[in-house]
């Protein structure tokens, strides 16, 4: 029995069998936990003819398997076009799609879906053999193979039960739209706009082509003129050759008259120079022997000072060495002051908190008896705990006796002995009542006075004990400190002391630099007249130097004069041969820029054939349109 709700797929029977070489023919689906196809269909949905019809009530999942076809070959449904609906929403893990189908010749199998571990996965194979690659390359493939991507193929392949009856209840207008997006009519109308963009394109390069053809016969008619233009510049060209020739023998010519001179321009040069060096070492010679003079004048002039500031600083070390040892006993004695009045105001310090906390007991002693002394009582507890005691031991004795008393009346002795116990018992009973009479709730804080009191004096003795540990230390510091500050003495008179040390020593070494200064200038200025007879030897030396190159100079000087000349004939050829020469290249350059432009017209000759050529396919081509 077959399930109410099952779908069902009735092939068209006597319809012929697809051919091999045709497009995209499906050939089974297989489903497995995909929408409500949960369980694997078994065996495969087939479609062994060119027609299939698939039937089936409403929800029984005809509409699934067109989904089914799309999930495997794009990862799309028409479900999954909505935002809300996810592929995982109609494919469960474990669950997968494959599909079987032939392109051409080729047989096809696509299956997608999730892995347990919800992970998705695209296997493909062509003919049994596995096209290799990542998910995206996979479908790239596939696209390739069935020739239209998932909007085109849902659109010419599906119409779904809503567009249907869109469609019958639809306008003219409306179907026409419909019928444009089922069957895609939109291609034609681009087909037309694109043929009409094609005949102005061709139209517009027609246009073109007449205008280069007449630019190329416009530049073909100046090929006459362009040849006798290039006649007179072979002409000119070879003038000026000639020219440039000539100019380049006179200049070689010039170029050897000059290098044979060379070696006395370069010696000429060279004792000018020398010649002007002892000139002007000769002048330095001269300058130096004024300022050794003046240097011996001024030395003479300052030795007087030299020799009167030598005597005043003579004891200037001296004053130096009293000044430090001054200025180390102020410093030690300072120091040891500092040390003795810290030590003072250390010792004042704790002998004052000493007599601090020593007058604060003794105020707490003070108010403690003030407070005992205002107490109704003078029984602390113990006392009123051992009267009550007491009481109740006689009161039992006065009574134990009385009963005996009794008892031992016929025994005179006895009751003697016990009479006198009675009454010792009952006055000691009284002196006790006495006491108790005078117990109340004084006597408890009368107790915790005399332990407070007790605890004070206690802190009394200690903190004597403890003053006098810490104390005494410090006012033995003290002692030591003020002995030593006694061992160093430093009095007003040494104060004054070392203000005039002080001042002497300044004064002084003011001085000192100034003899300083005095001693090292007369050093550099040494013995004056050995000085300028050393002066006077070199002067010699380079006046006969220079009386040497004069002459050397004064005989060089013709053949320095014809270098001159002959170098200044040399420089002006060059120029005549350098402007020649530029006027030469620029002719030759001239010439090759006219013999391009006709070898380019050539060109041009052979490129306006193929223009006229590929104008007249144009117009061809334009007539078909």
């Amino acid at each position: 029995m077959k399930a109410a709700d099952a779908v069902e797929s009735v092939p068209e029977m006597g319809v012929e069998h697809a051919p091999g070489g045709e497009g995209f023919v499906l050939e089974e689906i297989e489903m497995r936990r995909f929408m409500r196809y949960l369980e694997k269909t078994d065996p495969p949905l087939r479609f062994p003819e060119k027609f299939t019809v698939i039937t089936g009530r409403t929800g029984a999942g005809k509409s699934s398997i067109l989904d089914a076809i799309t999930f495997a070959l794009y990862a799309k449904t028409t479900r999954t076009d909505i935002l809300s609906v996810k592929l995982a929403d109609i494919c469960r893990p474990g669950g997968y799609v494959r599909i079987a189908f032939r392109q051409g010749d080729e047989r096809w199998d696509v299956t997608r879906g999730f892995t347990t571990k919800k992970e998705s996965y695209l296997e493909v194979t062509r003919d049994g053999e596995t096209i290799q690659g990542t998910i995206p390359d996979k479908e790239r493939t596939i696209r390739d193979v069935v020739g239209l991507d998932y909007d085109g193929f849902r659109n010419s392949t599906f119409v779904r039960q809503e567009e249907m009856k869109e469609l019958g209840a639809a306008s003219g207008a409306q179907r026409l739209a419909v019928f444009q997006k089922l069957f895609r009519l939109e291609i034609f109308e681009q087909a037309l706009e694109r043929a009409k963009e094609h005949y102005a394109t061709v139209k517009g390069d027609i246009q073109a082509k007449d205008a280069e053809i007449a630019a190329r016969q416009e530049g073909l008619a100046r090929l006459p003129v362009l040849r006798e233009q290039l006649a007179n510049l072979d002409a000119e060209r070879t003038a000026r050759g000639t020219r440039v020739s000539e100019l380049q023998t006179a200049f070689e010519t010039v170029a050897r008259d000059v290098k044979e001179l060379e070696t006395k321009h370069e010696r000429w040069g060279q004792a000018t120079a020398a010649f002007e060096d002892r000139v002007a070492r000769l002048k330095t010679l001269d300058v130096r022997a004024d300022e050794v003079r003046a240097q011996g004048q001024i030395a003479a002039e300052l030795e007087p000072e030299r020799s009167t500031l030598e005597k005043d600083v003579a004891d200037l070390d001296r004053l130096r060495e009293e000044l430090d040892r001054l200025k180390e006993s102020k410093a030690l004695h300072d120091q040891r002051e500092a040390a003795a009045r810290a030590t003072e105001r250390e010792f004042d310090l704790a002998k004052r908190e000493h007599e601090k906390r020593r007058d604060e007991i003794k105020n707490r002693i003070d108010e403690l008896h003030r407070k005992i002394a205002s107490l109704r009582t003078d029984v602390d507890r113990e006392a009123a705990f051992s009267s009550l005691r007491d009481e109740g031991r006689l009161e039992e004795r006065v009574t134990r006796i009385a009963r005996e008393l009794a008892w031992l009346a016929d025994r005179v002795d006895l009751v003697r002995e016990l009479s006198e116990e009675q009454a010792r018992a009952e006055k000691a009973l009284a002196r006790v009542h006495e006491k108790v009479a005078s117990i109340d709730q004084d006597s408890f804080l009368l107790t915790e006075y005399k332990s407070q009191l007790e605890q004070l004096k206690e802190d009394l003795r200690r903190e004597a004990d403890e003053s006098h540990r810490l104390i005494q230390p410090l006012d033995d510091a003290k002692i030591e400190a003020l002995r030593q500050l006694d061992a160093v003495r430093f009095t007003s008179e040494d104060e004054k002391r070392v203000e005039a040390v002080s001042a002497a020593v300044q004064e002084r070494t003011t001085k000192r630099r100034r003899l300083d200064e005095l001693t090292t200038l007369l050093r550099q200025v040494g013995d004056v007249a050995a000085r300028l007879a050393d002066l006077g030897v070199q002067r010699a030396a380079l006046e006969a130097e220079r009386s040497s190159l004069e002459a050397e100079v004064a005989n060089l000087r013709p053949a320095q004069e014809a270098f001159t000349a002959a170098k200044a004939r040399l420089e002006a050829l060059q120029g005549d041969l350098d402007q020649e020469r530029k006027a030469w290249h620029l002719l030759e350059g001239q010439a090759k820029a006219v013999e391009e432009q006709i070898a380019a017209l050539g060109r041009d000759a052979e490129k306006l054939k193929e223009s006229e050529r590929a104008r007249d396919a144009l117009r061809a081509d334009l007539e078909v349109y």
